[in-house]
C-alpha cells in the first residue's frame, strides 16, 4: 500500500540524485518522532516513507527541500507553523522562499501553504493559505527533480501553474 499511497519509487528516483551529491547519512528516527507521528494519526505507509528516508540533514530536490524526519515534530510544531498540524497538513519540507511543503493527510497529495500569511497572522486557518498540487509525496518530488525549470518552486508558483487562487 506505500507504494500506491505516497509513490515511493518515484520519490526514491527524486531524491538519487541529490543522496549521491550529498552523502547524508541515514538516521535511525527518534521515539519521539514516532510519538508525534502516531499521535497526529499520520497513515503508516506515510511513517514508512518518512522513517525509510530519515538523514542527519535536510537537502534539495530540484528547488524544494526535503526535511530531516527527526526534525518533522518541531518544525511541525513550532508557534508559527502549528497550524498547518491541527488542521491536517503536515509539513515535510519547504520551497525556495520558505513556503511549507506540506502532505494533506485527508488527500496524501502534497502542495505549500503561504508562509507569509501562516506566520503573520496566528488565527489564519492554514488551508485557506494552502495550494494543493494534487500530487502524491513521491509525484511532487519526482517533478521537482526531474522539471527544474517549471514545477512550482513555492506558493506562488503553485497557485499560477495548477490556476487556483
Amino acid at each position: 500500500m506505500i507504494n500506491k499511497q505516497v509513490d515511493k519509487e518515484l520519490f526514491e528516483k527524486a531524491i538519487s540524485d541529490a543522496l549521491l551529491e550529498l552523502r547524508p547519512i541515514r538516521q535511525v528516527v527518534s521515539s519521539s518522532t514516532i510519538s508525534f507521528l502516531d499521535k497526529y494519526a499520520i497513515p503508516k505507509y506515510l511513517q514508512e516513507l518518512l522513517t525509510q528516508n530519515s538523514f542527519d540533514r535536510p537537502f534539495k530536490v530540484g528547488h524544494i527541500y526535503f526535511y530531516k524526519t527527526n526534525d518533522i515534530e518541531k518544525d511541525n510544531l513550532d508557534e508559527q507553523n502549528i497550524n498547518c498540524i491541527t488542521e491536517g497538513l503536515l509539513i515535510i519540507g519547504c520551497g525556495l522562499n520558505g513556503d511549507p511543503v506540506v502532505v494533506d493527510l485527508q488527500t496524501l497529495t502534497t502542495g505549500f501553504v503561504f508562509h507569509d500569511e501562516l506566520w503573520e497572522n496566528t488565527s489564519i486557518k492554514a488551508r485557506s493559505a494552502h495550494i494543493d498540487t494534487g500530487l502524491s509525496v513521491g509525484q511532487f518530488y519526482y517533478n521537482s527533480a526531474t522539471q527544474m525549470d517549471t514545477f512550482p518552486v513555492d506558493g506562488y508558483s503553485a497557485e499560477e501553474f495548477y490556476g487556483q487562487t
